[in-house]
Protein backbone atom coordinates (compact mmCIF):
# COMPACT_ATOMS: atom_id res chain seq x y z
CA UNK A 1 0.00 0.00 0.00
CA UNK A 2 3.15 2.73 0.97
CA UNK A 3 3.92 2.36 -2.82
CA UNK A 4 0.66 2.68 -3.74
CA UNK A 5 0.73 5.60 -2.40
CA UNK A 6 3.97 6.74 -3.65
CA UNK A 7 2.95 6.61 -6.88
CA UNK A 8 -0.31 8.85 -6.42
CA UNK A 9 1.73 11.19 -4.43
CA UNK A 10 1.12 14.25 -5.88
CA UNK A 11 5.11 15.33 -5.75
CA UNK A 12 6.18 11.82 -7.01
CA UNK A 13 3.91 11.36 -9.70
CA UNK A 14 3.33 15.49 -11.58
CA UNK A 15 -0.66 15.70 -12.15
CA UNK A 16 -2.10 12.79 -10.71
CA UNK A 17 -4.01 14.03 -7.93
CA UNK A 18 -7.25 12.38 -8.88
CA UNK A 19 -5.45 9.13 -8.39
CA UNK A 20 -3.68 10.25 -5.04
CA UNK A 21 -7.69 11.09 -3.62
CA UNK A 22 -8.81 7.76 -4.99
CA UNK A 23 -5.79 5.68 -2.97
CA UNK A 24 -6.37 7.51 0.51
CA UNK A 25 -10.20 6.55 0.09
CA UNK A 26 -9.13 3.41 -0.08
CA UNK A 27 -6.77 3.22 2.13
CA UNK A 28 -8.51 5.06 4.67
CA UNK A 29 -11.21 2.32 4.58
CA UNK A 30 -8.91 -0.39 4.45
CA UNK A 31 -6.73 0.88 7.20
CA UNK A 32 -10.33 1.28 9.90
CA UNK A 33 -10.30 -2.05 9.19
CA UNK A 34 -7.23 -2.95 11.05
CA UNK A 35 -8.40 -2.33 14.55
CA UNK A 36 -6.85 -5.80 15.39
CA UNK A 37 -3.09 -4.87 14.21
CA UNK A 38 -2.81 -1.57 15.70
CA UNK A 39 1.10 -0.97 14.53
CA UNK A 40 0.15 -1.61 11.05
CA UNK A 41 -2.58 0.17 11.49
CA UNK A 42 -0.81 3.22 13.04
CA UNK A 43 1.51 2.94 9.69
CA UNK A 44 -1.45 3.34 7.54
CA UNK A 45 -2.68 6.01 8.84
CA UNK A 46 0.73 7.97 9.27
CA UNK A 47 1.48 7.66 5.32
CA UNK A 48 -2.70 8.49 4.37
CA UNK A 49 -1.68 11.96 6.92
CA UNK A 50 1.33 12.44 5.11
CA UNK A 51 -0.42 12.26 1.30
CA UNK A 52 -2.93 14.00 2.85
CA UNK A 53 -0.30 16.74 3.74
CA UNK A 54 1.33 16.47 -0.02
CA UNK A 55 -2.04 17.54 -1.41
CA UNK A 56 -2.12 21.00 1.32
CA UNK A 57 -5.20 19.39 3.04
CA UNK A 58 -3.39 20.20 6.22
CA UNK A 59 -6.66 19.82 8.83
CA UNK A 60 -7.36 16.13 7.12
CA UNK A 61 -3.49 15.09 7.73
CA UNK A 62 -3.75 16.32 10.99
CA UNK A 63 -6.58 13.95 12.39
CA UNK A 64 -4.55 11.40 10.59
CA UNK A 65 -1.37 11.77 11.84
CA UNK A 66 -2.46 12.24 15.55
CA UNK A 67 -4.41 8.81 15.17
CA UNK A 68 -1.45 7.33 14.13
CA UNK A 69 0.50 8.80 16.88
CA UNK A 70 -2.22 7.91 19.63
CA UNK A 71 -2.24 3.93 18.41
CA UNK A 72 1.65 3.70 17.84
CA UNK A 73 1.41 5.14 21.75
CA UNK A 74 -0.61 2.81 22.94
CA UNK A 75 0.95 -0.15 21.37
CA UNK A 76 4.64 0.53 20.91
CA UNK A 77 7.08 -2.14 22.96
CA UNK A 78 10.40 -1.25 23.54
CA UNK A 79 11.77 0.62 20.47
CA UNK A 80 10.08 4.02 20.80
CA UNK A 81 12.00 5.51 17.44
CA UNK A 82 8.31 5.04 15.36
CA UNK A 83 6.14 6.89 17.95
CA UNK A 84 8.80 9.98 17.65
CA UNK A 85 8.96 9.26 13.82
CA UNK A 86 5.00 9.94 13.74
CA UNK A 87 5.15 12.74 16.12
CA UNK A 88 7.33 14.92 13.94
CA UNK A 89 5.16 14.59 10.97
CA UNK A 90 2.22 15.25 13.11
CA UNK A 91 4.15 18.25 14.50
CA UNK A 92 5.04 19.12 10.68
CA UNK A 93 1.18 19.44 9.62
CA UNK A 94 0.49 21.65 12.93
CA UNK A 95 2.99 24.24 11.87
CA UNK A 96 1.38 24.68 8.35
CA UNK A 97 -1.61 25.44 10.34
CA UNK A 98 0.18 27.87 12.54
CA UNK A 99 -0.82 26.13 15.72
CA UNK A 100 2.73 26.47 17.12
CA UNK A 101 2.50 25.46 20.53
CA UNK A 102 1.60 22.23 19.55
CA UNK A 103 4.12 21.70 17.33
CA UNK A 104 6.60 22.43 19.58
CA UNK A 105 5.17 20.34 22.15
CA UNK A 106 5.33 17.21 19.90
CA UNK A 107 8.60 17.54 18.18
CA UNK A 108 9.97 18.49 22.07
CA UNK A 109 8.84 15.18 22.80
CA UNK A 110 10.00 13.41 19.66
CA UNK A 111 13.62 14.55 20.32
CA UNK A 112 12.86 13.32 24.37
CA UNK A 113 12.17 9.98 22.94
CA UNK A 114 14.93 9.92 20.43
CA UNK A 115 17.47 10.99 23.20
CA UNK A 116 16.15 8.15 25.81
CA UNK A 117 16.19 5.49 23.20
CA UNK A 118 19.70 6.17 21.55
CA UNK A 119 21.51 8.75 23.68
CA UNK A 120 22.41 12.25 22.58
CA UNK A 121 25.29 12.01 20.32
CA UNK A 122 22.79 9.68 17.65
CA UNK A 123 22.41 10.36 14.01
CA UNK A 124 18.54 9.53 14.55
CA UNK A 125 18.25 12.24 17.26
CA UNK A 126 20.09 14.97 14.60
CA UNK A 127 17.18 13.92 12.07
CA UNK A 128 14.69 14.97 14.64
CA UNK A 129 16.45 18.11 15.71
CA UNK A 130 16.63 19.37 11.66
CA UNK A 131 13.15 18.31 11.65
CA UNK A 132 12.11 20.63 14.83
CA UNK A 133 14.61 23.62 13.74
CA UNK A 134 12.90 23.73 9.83
CA UNK A 135 10.27 25.30 11.68
CA UNK A 136 11.40 28.82 12.97
CA UNK A 137 7.81 29.75 13.91
CA UNK A 138 7.65 26.89 16.59
CA UNK A 139 11.25 27.32 17.93
CA UNK A 140 12.05 30.57 17.52
CA UNK A 141 15.41 31.64 15.35
CA UNK A 142 17.75 31.26 18.39
CA UNK A 143 16.83 27.52 19.26
CA UNK A 144 16.71 26.76 15.54
CA UNK A 145 20.44 27.64 15.22
CA UNK A 146 21.75 25.51 18.34
CA UNK A 147 19.40 22.74 17.42
CA UNK A 148 21.02 23.15 13.92
CA UNK A 149 24.47 23.54 15.14
CA UNK A 150 23.85 20.10 17.49
CA UNK A 151 23.00 18.44 14.51
CA UNK A 152 25.66 19.55 12.03
CA UNK A 153 28.13 18.30 15.06
CA UNK A 154 26.48 14.92 15.54
CA UNK A 155 26.60 14.41 12.11
CA UNK A 156 30.51 15.36 11.59
CA UNK A 157 31.25 13.68 14.51
CA UNK A 158 29.45 10.05 13.17
CA UNK A 159 29.90 10.73 9.30
CA UNK A 160 33.08 12.53 8.84
CA UNK A 161 33.62 16.23 7.20
CA UNK A 162 32.98 15.04 3.80
CA UNK A 163 29.58 13.02 4.11
CA UNK A 164 25.92 13.53 2.02
CA UNK A 165 24.06 14.12 5.34
CA UNK A 166 26.94 16.43 6.60
CA UNK A 167 26.23 18.51 3.47
CA UNK A 168 22.62 18.61 4.31
CA UNK A 169 23.46 19.72 8.17
CA UNK A 170 25.39 22.67 6.16
CA UNK A 171 22.78 23.31 4.13
CA UNK A 172 20.54 24.32 7.29
CA UNK A 173 22.88 25.91 8.98
CA UNK A 174 23.39 28.17 5.71
CA UNK A 175 19.36 28.70 5.86
CA UNK A 176 19.55 29.60 9.41
CA UNK A 177 22.56 32.23 8.90
CA UNK A 178 20.18 33.77 6.04
CA UNK A 179 17.44 34.19 8.70
CA UNK A 180 19.83 35.88 11.22
CA UNK A 181 21.15 38.01 8.48
CA UNK A 182 24.28 36.66 8.19
CA UNK A 183 25.39 36.33 4.51
CA UNK A 184 28.91 35.63 4.85
CA UNK A 185 28.44 32.59 7.42
CA UNK A 186 25.37 31.21 5.07
CA UNK A 187 27.90 31.68 1.72
CA UNK A 188 30.32 29.57 3.61
CA UNK A 189 28.24 26.91 4.82
CA UNK A 190 26.52 26.81 1.58
CA UNK A 191 30.19 26.57 -0.02
CA UNK A 192 31.11 23.36 2.54
CA UNK A 193 27.68 21.52 1.31
CA UNK A 194 28.15 22.49 -2.28
CA UNK A 195 31.76 21.02 -2.30
CA UNK A 196 30.96 17.80 -0.59
CA UNK A 197 27.62 17.07 -2.87
CA UNK A 198 30.14 17.97 -5.99
CA UNK A 199 32.61 15.65 -4.75
CA UNK A 200 30.24 12.72 -4.28
CA UNK A 201 27.30 13.37 -6.95
CA UNK A 202 28.95 14.96 -9.51
CA UNK A 203 28.60 18.43 -11.18
CA UNK A 204 25.04 18.11 -12.60
CA UNK A 205 23.36 16.70 -9.81
CA UNK A 206 19.72 18.22 -8.43
CA UNK A 207 21.14 18.54 -5.21
CA UNK A 208 24.27 20.42 -6.41
CA UNK A 209 21.48 22.51 -8.47
CA UNK A 210 19.55 22.84 -4.69
CA UNK A 211 22.62 24.94 -3.23
CA UNK A 212 23.54 26.63 -6.15
CA UNK A 213 20.27 28.27 -5.66
CA UNK A 214 20.13 28.86 -1.95
CA UNK A 215 23.87 30.92 -2.99
CA UNK A 216 22.40 32.66 -5.33
CA UNK A 217 19.61 33.88 -2.63
CA UNK A 218 22.16 34.99 -0.76
CA UNK A 219 24.07 37.26 -3.55
CA UNK A 220 20.48 38.11 -4.68
CA UNK A 221 18.69 39.13 -1.42
CA UNK A 222 21.90 41.38 0.33
CA UNK A 223 22.88 42.57 -2.78
CA UNK A 224 26.24 41.43 -2.41
CA UNK A 225 26.69 40.20 -6.34
CA UNK A 226 23.51 40.05 -9.09
CA UNK A 227 25.70 38.91 -11.75
CA UNK A 228 26.87 36.06 -9.63
CA UNK A 229 23.11 34.96 -8.39
CA UNK A 230 21.78 35.19 -12.13
CA UNK A 231 24.15 32.95 -13.33
CA UNK A 232 23.84 30.41 -9.86
CA UNK A 233 20.05 30.59 -11.16
CA UNK A 234 20.03 29.80 -14.56
CA UNK A 235 23.36 27.11 -14.28
CA UNK A 236 20.78 25.18 -11.77
CA UNK A 237 18.01 25.40 -13.42
CA UNK A 238 20.15 24.05 -16.32
CA UNK A 239 20.92 20.95 -14.06
CA UNK A 240 17.03 20.26 -12.80
CA UNK A 241 15.79 20.62 -16.20
CA UNK A 242 18.39 17.93 -17.70
CA UNK A 243 18.00 15.64 -15.10
CA UNK A 244 14.63 15.78 -13.68
CA UNK A 245 12.19 17.38 -16.50
CA UNK A 246 10.83 20.56 -17.60
CA UNK A 247 7.98 20.20 -15.20
CA UNK A 248 9.43 19.29 -12.03
CA UNK A 249 8.80 20.70 -8.90
CA UNK A 250 12.31 21.35 -7.81
CA UNK A 251 12.66 23.76 -9.80
CA UNK A 252 9.93 26.55 -8.36
CA UNK A 253 12.49 27.83 -5.94
CA UNK A 254 15.40 28.75 -8.79
CA UNK A 255 12.01 30.19 -10.66
CA UNK A 256 11.20 32.51 -8.19
CA UNK A 257 14.49 33.44 -7.40
CA UNK A 258 15.58 34.16 -10.78
CA UNK A 259 12.22 36.21 -11.51
CA UNK A 260 12.89 38.36 -8.14
CA UNK A 261 16.47 39.07 -9.55
CA UNK A 262 15.28 40.49 -13.14
CA UNK A 263 12.36 42.13 -11.69
CA UNK A 264 14.81 44.36 -9.50
CA UNK A 265 16.93 44.91 -12.32
CA UNK A 266 13.76 45.99 -14.14
CA UNK A 267 14.02 43.01 -16.53
CA UNK A 268 10.30 42.62 -15.88
CA UNK A 269 9.04 41.12 -19.02
CA UNK A 270 11.02 37.32 -18.41
CA UNK A 271 10.68 38.09 -14.90
CA UNK A 272 6.99 37.62 -15.81
CA UNK A 273 7.76 34.78 -18.08
CA UNK A 274 9.45 32.85 -15.52
CA UNK A 275 6.14 33.61 -12.65
CA UNK A 276 3.98 32.12 -15.53
CA UNK A 277 5.95 28.88 -16.24
CA UNK A 278 6.57 28.44 -12.18
CA UNK A 279 2.49 28.93 -12.07
CA UNK A 280 2.57 26.45 -14.71
CA UNK A 281 4.47 23.47 -13.50
CA UNK A 282 2.32 24.02 -9.88
CA UNK A 283 -0.62 23.80 -11.74
CA UNK A 284 0.63 20.18 -13.39
CA UNK A 285 2.34 19.15 -10.18
CA UNK A 286 -0.55 20.07 -7.32
CA UNK A 287 -3.47 20.77 -9.16
CA UNK A 288 -5.65 23.68 -9.24
CA UNK A 289 -6.77 23.50 -5.51
CA UNK A 290 -3.53 23.91 -3.56
CA UNK A 291 -1.29 26.13 -1.50
CA UNK A 292 1.29 26.11 -3.87
CA UNK A 293 -1.26 27.39 -6.47
CA UNK A 294 -2.19 30.30 -4.40
CA UNK A 295 1.31 31.14 -3.72
CA UNK A 296 2.17 30.86 -7.23
CA UNK A 297 -0.68 33.63 -8.43
CA UNK A 298 0.47 35.45 -5.87
CA UNK A 299 4.25 35.69 -7.25
CA UNK A 300 2.80 36.45 -10.52
CA UNK A 301 0.37 38.98 -9.08
CA UNK A 302 3.89 40.75 -7.88
CA UNK A 303 5.79 40.45 -11.04
CA UNK A 304 2.95 41.95 -12.88
CA UNK A 305 2.42 44.59 -10.25
CA UNK A 306 6.16 45.69 -10.92
CA UNK A 307 5.94 45.34 -14.51
CA UNK A 308 2.99 48.28 -14.19
CA UNK A 309 0.29 45.64 -15.26
CA UNK A 310 -2.06 46.64 -12.34
CA UNK A 311 -5.34 45.32 -13.46
CA UNK A 312 -3.54 41.90 -14.24
CA UNK A 313 -1.93 42.07 -10.95
CA UNK A 314 -5.16 42.82 -8.92
CA UNK A 315 -7.14 39.80 -10.73
CA UNK A 316 -4.44 37.30 -9.27
CA UNK A 317 -4.27 39.12 -6.10
CA UNK A 318 -7.60 38.54 -5.71
CA UNK A 319 -7.57 34.74 -6.89
CA UNK A 320 -4.59 33.75 -4.37
CA UNK A 321 -6.35 35.97 -1.18
CA UNK A 322 -9.82 33.50 -1.92
CA UNK A 323 -7.62 30.09 -2.74
CA UNK A 324 -6.06 30.67 0.49
CA UNK A 325 -8.70 31.72 2.27
CA UNK A 326 -10.60 28.84 1.20
CA UNK A 327 -7.46 26.35 2.22
CA UNK A 328 -6.41 27.72 5.62
CA UNK A 329 -8.88 29.85 6.66
CA UNK A 330 -9.34 33.56 7.13
CA UNK A 331 -7.04 33.98 10.01
CA UNK A 332 -3.85 32.30 8.62
CA UNK A 333 -0.35 33.90 8.34
CA UNK A 334 -0.63 33.18 4.54
CA UNK A 335 -4.00 35.03 4.52
CA UNK A 336 -2.12 37.63 5.92
CA UNK A 337 0.55 37.88 3.66
CA UNK A 338 -1.84 37.94 0.49
CA UNK A 339 -4.05 40.63 2.45
CA UNK A 340 -1.11 42.60 2.53
CA UNK A 341 0.35 42.40 -1.03
CA UNK A 342 -3.35 43.35 -2.43
CA UNK A 343 -3.63 46.13 0.00
CA UNK A 344 -0.24 47.34 -1.86
CA UNK A 345 -1.34 47.06 -4.95
CA UNK A 346 -4.54 48.90 -4.53
CA UNK A 347 -2.03 51.56 -2.77
CA UNK A 348 -0.74 52.22 -6.02
CA UNK A 349 -4.02 52.20 -7.86
CA UNK A 350 -5.34 54.99 -5.74
CA UNK A 351 -7.89 52.84 -4.37
CA UNK A 352 -6.74 54.06 -0.51
CA UNK A 353 -9.72 52.53 1.45
CA UNK A 354 -9.79 49.24 0.62
CA UNK A 355 -5.80 49.34 0.32
CA UNK A 356 -5.98 50.23 4.26
CA UNK A 357 -9.07 47.34 5.17
CA UNK A 358 -6.86 44.79 3.53
CA UNK A 359 -3.36 46.28 5.36
CA UNK A 360 -4.90 46.63 8.67
CA UNK A 361 -6.56 43.15 8.23
CA UNK A 362 -3.07 41.54 7.24
CA UNK A 363 -1.48 43.77 10.49
CA UNK A 364 -4.46 42.19 12.83
CA UNK A 365 -3.82 38.62 11.57
CA UNK A 366 0.13 38.61 12.06
CA UNK A 367 -0.16 40.04 15.48
CA UNK A 368 -2.64 37.71 16.51
CA UNK A 369 -0.46 34.58 15.64
CA UNK A 370 2.98 36.19 16.69
CA UNK A 371 2.38 39.27 19.18
CA UNK A 372 2.47 42.77 19.31
CA UNK A 373 5.74 43.00 18.58
CA UNK A 374 5.30 41.95 14.77
CA UNK A 375 4.17 43.08 11.44
CA UNK A 376 7.08 45.47 10.52
CA UNK A 377 6.61 45.10 6.79
CA UNK A 378 2.94 45.51 6.60
CA UNK A 379 3.74 48.39 9.01
CA UNK A 380 5.71 50.10 5.90
CA UNK A 381 3.09 49.45 3.89
CA UNK A 382 0.80 51.25 5.78
CA UNK A 383 3.34 54.46 6.00
CA UNK A 384 3.25 54.15 2.48
CA UNK A 385 -0.52 54.31 1.75
CA UNK A 386 -0.08 57.68 4.39
CA UNK A 387 2.67 58.97 2.41
CA UNK A 388 0.59 58.39 -0.96
CA UNK A 389 -2.24 60.20 0.57
CA UNK A 390 -0.32 62.58 1.40
CA UNK A 391 -0.57 62.42 5.42
CA UNK A 392 3.39 62.88 5.70
CA UNK A 393 3.02 62.50 9.51
CA UNK A 394 1.49 59.45 9.94
CA UNK A 395 3.55 57.68 7.47
CA UNK A 396 6.51 58.68 8.99
CA UNK A 397 4.82 57.62 12.33
CA UNK A 398 4.55 54.32 10.92
CA UNK A 399 7.56 53.73 8.90
CA UNK A 400 9.59 54.95 12.64
CA UNK A 401 7.92 52.27 14.44
CA UNK A 402 8.10 49.72 11.63
CA UNK A 403 12.24 50.23 12.09
CA UNK A 404 11.95 50.41 15.52
CA UNK A 405 10.02 46.96 15.64
CA UNK A 406 12.86 45.28 12.98
CA UNK A 407 15.45 47.05 15.63
CA UNK A 408 14.01 45.52 18.86
CA UNK A 409 13.98 42.00 17.20
CA UNK A 410 17.68 42.30 16.22
CA UNK A 411 17.36 42.52 12.41
CA UNK A 412 19.18 45.95 12.36
CA UNK A 413 21.13 44.42 9.04
CA UNK A 414 17.81 42.90 7.61
CA UNK A 415 17.18 43.67 3.77
CA UNK A 416 14.26 45.40 4.06
CA UNK A 417 15.45 47.52 7.25
CA UNK A 418 17.63 49.67 4.76
CA UNK A 419 14.61 50.29 2.07
CA UNK A 420 12.54 51.63 5.23
CA UNK A 421 15.02 54.11 6.64
CA UNK A 422 15.82 55.17 2.93
CA UNK A 423 12.30 56.37 2.35
CA UNK A 424 12.10 57.43 6.51
CA UNK A 425 14.61 59.93 5.34
CA UNK A 426 12.86 60.86 2.35
CA UNK A 427 9.38 61.43 4.01
CA UNK A 428 11.54 63.41 7.22
CA UNK A 429 12.80 65.91 4.63
CA UNK A 430 9.51 66.35 3.22
CA UNK A 431 8.09 67.44 6.58
CA UNK A 432 11.31 69.51 7.19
Amino acid sequence: MLGMFEAGNPRANPGDQITARELIDQGLEEANQLNNQPELQANMFNVIGNVYKGLGRYEDAGEILERAVTIQQKHSGENKSEIAHYMNNYAETLARQEKHDEAYKYHSKALEILREQYGEEHPEVAVSMLKMASWTPVTGIDEAAELRRKALTIRKNHYGEDHLLTAEAYMEMGKVHRSLAEPQRALDSFDKAINIRKSKLGQDHPEVAETMIFKADIYQLYELNPVKAESLYRGALEIQEKTLGEMHHSKLHGLSGLARLLSQQENHIEAVQLYRESLEIRKDVFGDNHPAIAEGMGHLATGLMKKGDLVDAEKYFREALALWIELMGPAHNTVSGARAGLGKLLTEMGKFEEARKHLEGALEIKRQIYGENSGARILGAIGQLHRERGNIEDAVQYYREAISMFNESGETEHYDVTRLKEEMEELSALIN
